[in-house]
C-alpha cells in the first residue's frame, strides 16, 4: 500500500503548481524594519534592534535573520526598550504601556503583565532596563520597577517623586554600591542594599546639577567619571564630573545637536546624536564618529559597541547600520520602507502600499515616504520623486492608489499636495499637475501648486477614475491611451469640497466620497466624451435622498452582487440596486438588521468602519477604527470572524485600510503600527473551475489542520468521495477555494488510500476531478 501511495504523490507532485506555503488561517508580518528605536547585544556575534512593533535577531557568524512580533514571541506592540542578560540568555522587552516580555533562547518567551494590568493611573512606559544581580532594575513613568525573572513577578515599586509620589524615571545606572535615577530636573541616589527603597525618605537628591534642565534622560558611569545626559530646547548637552566631586563640566555639546542616548559598554561610550554616533575610550578620549554607513547619512535612536570593537546603530530610517574601521553594512529584514500607511491595494500577488497620511481635519502630514510594493513575496522600493512643491525635496502625502487590473505592473498613486503619479514596471513614469493634466490647483491654499488626490480607482477597461478635492471638477478620468477627461460636479461640489475614495463599479456608476456630506454617484451613460448626457446625485442620510446611516462616509464598496456597502462614522448601509438610483424613487440604502441576545439591533451600529473588502466567496471584511476586524457571510448577517488585540496577531484595534489578495486569500491589515496579513479561506471568484488541487497532499495521519482546494469557480459544490463513489464529505466553495477538515460525515479520519475530489459549478456547466492522497 506504502508503494502505492508513494508512486501516486509522485504523479501529484509532478501535475501540481507550486503552492503557498502559509496555511489557512495564519498570519503573516509585512511590517517595517527599517525604523529602529533600539539595539543590544546578545550571544557573541548575536544582536538584538527593535522597532516599536517588532524586533529581529541577527547572527554576524551566520548571517541569520530571526524577527520577533505578535506572531510570534511577543505579546504587544510600542516597544520602548530591549536589554539582553547573558546570564540567563534572555532578551528582556519593555512596552510603552508597562508590559513586559523575557525571551529565553529566542524561542519560548515569559510575559510579565503586572505594570501594565496594575489599577494604577498614569506613564507606565518603561524607559529603560537594568540587569543587575539576578534582577531587573525598570525605569517607568511610574517610578522604579524591580522584577524578579525567576518568579516572574514584580519584586519590589519605588515612587521616588516628592513625598513619595509618582515621577517618571527615564534612566538607572548602579555603580560602587549605589543606585542613581534620572528624574526630569532632577538625580536621586540610595544605597542599593538598603532593605526599604520603597521609602522615598531613603533616597539623596543630588546636589548642584546644572541649571536650566528640562529632563536628564540618560546616566553612565565611565570608570571614575559621572556623566548625565541633559535635555535642552535648542542642543542637549552631556556633563561630567569625578565621582564624589560636585563640580560639573560640559564633556559633549554641538550647537543644535540633540543626543538620543549614551552607552558604556565593552569599554566604549557611545553617544547617539541627531545625525552622527561618536566614540569614546574608557578614559572618554574620542576614538571616532559616523555619519555616514555605505554612504547613507545615520538618524540614530541608540548605537552601542560591542566586544569586538564595532559600532551597531538602531537607526530611525534605514534598519540596523553596523561600522568599524573595515566593514560598513546594512541590515534589516524585508519589508515595506516605512511603517506609516495610509491606504493599500493588492491585485493577483501585486501589492501596493501609500505611506502618506493627513490630519483628522485632512491637513497635510507632510510625509514624503518612498513607495513600497510587493511582487514575488518581496517588498521594494521606489524613491519618493520630485513633487511641485519645490520647498520639500519629494512629494508629499502619496494617500491613494490603484492598480491596473488589464496590467498588474501599471499603477496610479495620488498625493495630497502633488497631484497623481503613474507607475510603470516598478518605475515612475508621468507625476501630472495642472501644467500637464487637467489637475486643478486648489484656490485656498497656501502654496501655487497644491492639488490633492485623495482617492484613485482603476476600472476594468483600464480607466483611471480620481478625485480633484477642492475644484469644481472633482471628478477626473485617464484611459489607457492616455487621454484624460473632467466632470463639473458643480454646485453640489464646490472649490471647498473635499472628495476623498472613489468606485469604479462594474455597472459603470460612479461613487465618490463628500467628507462629512455624504456619497455621490455619478452616471456617464457609458461615453466619457459626452457629458451632456451625465447625471449625478448626492446621496445624504435624509429618507427618500439615500437613507444612509450616517452623512460621514468612510469607506465604500461594490460586492460581487452589484451591492453598494457603505461604511460610516457611526455604523453601515447597503445600497441594494444601485442603478434604481437614476431610475426609479426608491433608491435608499438599508442598515442589516440582526438579533443579539434577543434584542434586534443594526449591524456595527456604533463603529466607525474604516474600511470594506469582498473575498473570493462574496463575504464581507470589515475594519473598524476601535474594535478591529470581522468578516461576516455574503448577507452581513452571520458574524464568521472577529479578529482583534486580544485574540489574534492583529497590532492594534485600529484597522485604517485593508486589500485582499485574490489569488490566494491573503487579506492585508494598514494599522497604526504598520502592515499584517492574515490567509483567508477564500479566492478568486472565477467563473469556470480550472486546475483543480488540494494542499497538503499528501495528508500524513498527525496532520490536524485544514485541507485546502483550490481552481476552483465561485460557488462551486465540491465532493470527496472514494474510489467506489461513496461520498465523504460535501461542501461548496468560498470564491475559488473550498476547505475539508479530513473527516467524514462520521467525524472519522478515513483509511489510507486515495480520495477523488468532484468539482461541479455554480450552474454545473463546469466539472472536474482532482485526488488526495492520505498516508497512515
Amino acid at each position: 500500500m506504502k508503494h502505492f501511495l508513494s508512486s501516486v504523490l509522485l504523479i501529484l507532485s509532478i501535475a501540481g503548481v507550486a503552492q503557498n506555503r502559509y496555511g489557512i488561517g495564519s498570519w503573516k508580518d509585512h511590517l517595517c524594519y527599517e525604523n529602529l528605536i533600539d539595539v543590544c547585544e546578545g550571544e557573541p556575534n548575536m544582536y538584538y534592534a527593535a522597532t516599536p512593533a517588532s524586533l529581529f535577531s541577527y547572527s554576524k557568524f551566520s548571517g541569520e535573520i530571526q524577527r520577533m512580533s505578535k506572531l510570534n514571541l511577543l505579546s504587544d506592540v510600542r516597544i520602548s526598550a530591549i536589554e539582553y542578560e547573558e546570564s540567563k540568555k534572555m532578551l528582556i522587552v519593555g512596552y510603552e504601556n508597562g508590559n513586559l516580555d523575557l525571551i529565553f533562547d529566542d524561542e519560548r518567551t515569559v510575559n510579565i503583565p503586572d505594570i501594565k494590568i496594575s489599577s494604577i493611573i498614569g506613564d507606565k512606559k518603561i524607559y529603560n532596563i537594568i540587569p543587575y544581580n539576578n534582577l531587573i532594575y525598570l525605569a517607568t513613568g511610574l517610578g522604579i520597577v524591580v522584577i524578579d525573572p525567576v518568579r516572574a513577578e514584580v519584586k519590589e515599586s519605588y515612587q521616588i517623586g516628592p513625598n513619595g509620589s509618582q515621577a517618571t524615571v527615564f534612566d538607572i545606572a548602579i555603580f560602587d554600591g549605589k543606585i542613581y535615577a534620572s528624574l526630569t530636573d532632577n538625580v536621586l541616589y540610595a544605597d542599593i542594599t538598603n532593605p526599604i527603597l520603597a521609602n522615598f525618605a531613603n533616597w539623596t537628591s543630588m546636589e548642584n546639577l546644572p541649571e536650566s534642565l528640562i529632563g536628564i534622560t540618560n546616566i553612565e558611569f565611565v570608570v571614575d567619571q559621572m556623566l548625565i545626559l541633559v535635555k535642552g530646547e535648542t542642543q542637549d548637552i552631556i556633563y561630567k564630573r569625578d565621582v564624589g566631586n560636585n563640580g560639573w563640566l560640559v564633556f559633549l555639546e554641538y550647537p543644535g545637536l540633540f543626543f538620543r542616548n549614551m552607552v558604556f559598554r565593552n569599554n566604549q561610550l557611545v553617544v547617539s546624536g541627531s545625525y552622527t554616533v561618536v566614540r569614546f575610550d574608557q578614559f572618554l578620549a574620542q576614538i571616532d564618529d559616523v555619519t555616514l554607513v555605505n554612504g547613507i547619512q545615520v538618524y540614530p535612536n541608540m548605537a552601542i559597541g560591542d566586544r569586538n570593537g564595532e559600532i551597531w546603530i538602531a537607526d530611525s530610517e534605514n534598519g540596523l547600520m553596523r561600522s568599524n574601521l573595515n566593514v560598513q553594512d546594512i541590515v534589516a529584514p524585508n519589508g515595506p520602507h516605512h511603517p506609516d500607511a495610509r491606504q493599500i491595494d493588492a491585485f493577483n500577488d501585486h501589492v501596493w502600499i501609500a505611506h502618506g497620511g493627513v490630519t483628522g481635519y485632512y491637513g497635510n502630514q507632510f510625509n514624503i515616504r518612498n513607495i513600497s510594493y510587493n511582487t514575488d513575496d518581496e517588498w521594494k522600493t521606489i524613491a519618493n520623486p520630485p513633487g511641485t512643491n519645490t520647498d520639500f525635496p519629494g512629494t508629499l502625502d502619496i494617500i491613494s492608489v490603484s492598480i491596473d487590473p488589464t496590467d498588474n505592473n501599471h499603477v496610479y498613486m495620488g498625493s495630497w499636495e502633488d497631484g497623481l503619479l503613474e507607475i510603470q514596471n516598478g518605475e515612475v513614469v508621468n507625476s501630472f499637475n495642472s501644467t500637464n493634466s487637467p489637475l486643478q490647483i486648489a484656490g485656498f491654499t497656501w502654496t501655487d501648486e497644491w492639488i490633492g488626490v485623495a482617492g484613485i480607482d482603476i476600472d476594468l477597461n483600464g480607466t483611471a477614475w480620481y478625485t480633484n478635492s477642492f475644484t469644481n471638477n472633482a471628478l477626473q478620468a485617464r484611459d489607457k491611451d492616455g487621454n484624460f477627461y473632467t466632470f463639473n460636479l458643480s454646485p453640489t461640489v464646490t472649490a471647498n469640497s473635499i472628495v476623498t475614495d472613489i468606485v469604479a463599479a462594474q455597472t459603470g456608476l460612479i461613487w465618490m466620497v463628500l467628507r462629512g456630506r455624504g456619497l455621490l454617484v455619478y452616471n456617464t451613460n457609458g461615453t466619457l466624451e459626452t457629458t451632456s448626457d451625465d447625471q449625478f446625485k448626492l446621496l445624504t442620510e435624509q429618507e427618500g435622498q439615500g437613507n444612509l446611516i450616517n452623512n460621514d462616509v468612510y469607506s465604500i464598496k461594490e460586492d460581487l452582487d452589484g451591492e453598494i456597502w457603505i461604511g460610516t462614522l457611526q455604523g453601515l448601509s447597503v445600497l441594494y440596486n444601485q442603478e434604481a438610483v437614476f431610475t426609479s424613487d426608491q433608491f435608499d440604502a438599508e442598515t442589516i438588521l440582526i438579533e443579539q441576545s434577543g434584542n434586534i439591533q443594526e449591524l456595527l451600529a456604533t463603529e466607525t468602519i474604516t474600511a470594506i473588502e469582498i473575498d473570493g466567496g462574496n463575504r464581507k471584511w470589515i475594519s473598524t477604527a476601535n474594535s478591529g476586524v470581522y468578516l461576516f457571510s455574503d448577507d452581513g448577517v452571520t458574524q464568521i470572524e472577529h479578529f482583534t488585540i486580544d485574540n489574534s496577531p492583529l497590532l492594534t484595534n485600529n484597522v485604517i485600510d485593508m486589500a485582499i489578495n485574490q489569488r490566494t486569500g491573503e487579506v492585508f491589515f494598514i494599522t497604526e503600527m504598520g502592515v499584517i496579513s492574515y490567509f483567508g479561506d477564500a479566492t478568486n471568484f472565477d467563473q469556470e473551475i480550472k486546475e483543480v488541487r488540494a494542499f497538503p497532499n499528501p495528508v500524513y495521519e498527525n496532520y490536524e489542520g485544514l485541507i485546502t482546494i483550490d481552481g476552483l469557480a465561485y460557488n462551486t459544490i465540491v465532493k470527496i468521495t472514494d474510489l467506489q463513489g461513496n461520498i465523504l464529505f460535501e461542501t461548496s466553495s468560498e470564491g475559488g477555494r473550498a476547505t475539508w477538515d479530513g473527516k467524514d460525515f462520521n467525524g472519522q479520519k478515513p483509511a489510507s488510500g486515495v480520495y477523488l475530489i468532484f468539482a461541479i459549478s455554480e450552474v454545473g456547466e463546469s466539472a472536474n476531478v482532482g485526488k488526495i492522497a492520505i498516508i497512515k
